[in-house]
């Protein structure tokens, strides 16, 4: 590999990494700061959102009250009955499918995640989340 295709590899994948993290702390802040009653829901597909929850789990920054690691079957549970969903009957299955997405159109959420940072810098995980019938 030459000087710029490294250049272009490694700002590629610093740019995934932030991504990672902003979609990290987003699932965070919605798990400790959003509860069940408020009829919060999920409107793309279960495969993003276990893409997105196992992201979560893969930074390590989820806690329980006591500081121990979310378990990824924790952040499940906690991600699909805050978003009224279904979960997986195997969600690490489920994510690890979605993250090897490929092609133009089946890009993982990750990748899509990426571009809605341009569109929507703050707040991008909430693209795919509704109050009752109306988005968030």
């Amino acid at each position: 590999m030459n000087e710029s295709t490294t250049a272009f590899v490694s700002n590629r994948q610093m740019k995934q990494r932030m991504a990672m993290m902003q979609m990290a702390q987003e699932v965070e802040q919605l798990l400790k700061e959003h509860h069940e009653h408020e009829g919060l829901t999920w409107t793309g597909s279960k495969a993003d959102l276990m893409e997105a929850l196992y992201y979560a789990f893969e930074t390590g920054i989820l806690h329980d009250d006591y500081g121990m690691l979310l378990t990824f079957a924790d952040i499940v549970r906690r991600g699909c009955t805050l978003l009224h969903i279904e979960p997986s009957r195997n969600p690490y299955v489920t994510a690890l499918r979605a993250r090897q997405r490929k092609g133009m159109k089946n890009l993982n959420y990750l990748e899509r995640y990426q571009i809605m940072m341009d569109k929507y810098p703050v707040n991008t995980i909430w693209t795919s989340i509704c109050k009752g019938s109306t988005a968030v």
